[in-house]
């Protein structure tokens, strides 16, 4: 027991932010597997929108698997998506995912409100 507390101690705090637009049911279906690693989705149906967050701590697998889970959501969305990610004591990478990440016009705006959100987190 004491073995696997000093492992979890050791490692660094892992904080992803962002949002999906334009999600569908097989992006929702996908985004299933990140809540069950210990992800937060907040889903606002209106909007088709999902907020995503997770802040914690794991090893480096269980960091790419849920980036991945998150990039593969986002390729099923009919818009597109910002997650900001990376350990609390470096800069966030922002991934840009869906079909329309590229040329979306408020692509921008959303990668710094993502971004501002994360840095929150961060602090906390």
């Amino acid at each position: 027991m004491k073995a696997a507390q000093t492992k979890e101690s050791r490692q660094e705090r892992f904080i992803i932010s962002g949002a999906l637009h334009g999600v569908t049911e097989s992006a929702l279906e996908g985004l299933r597997a990140f809540e069950a690693m210990g992800g937060h989705l907040e889903l606002i149906p209106e909007k088709q929108l999902v907020l995503i967050q997770y802040d914690g701590r794991c090893d480096a697998a269980a960091e790419a698997k849920m980036i991945e889970i998150l990039q593969q959501a986002g390729a099923h969305c009919e818009s597109h998506g910002v997650i900001c990610h990376g350990k609390d004591h470096c800069e966030p990478l922002n991934l840009h995912v869906g079909p329309l990440a590229k040329d979306h016009p408020h692509r921008l705006a959303s990668v710094t409100k993502h971004l501002r959100r994360w840095l929150r987190l961060r602090q906390s």
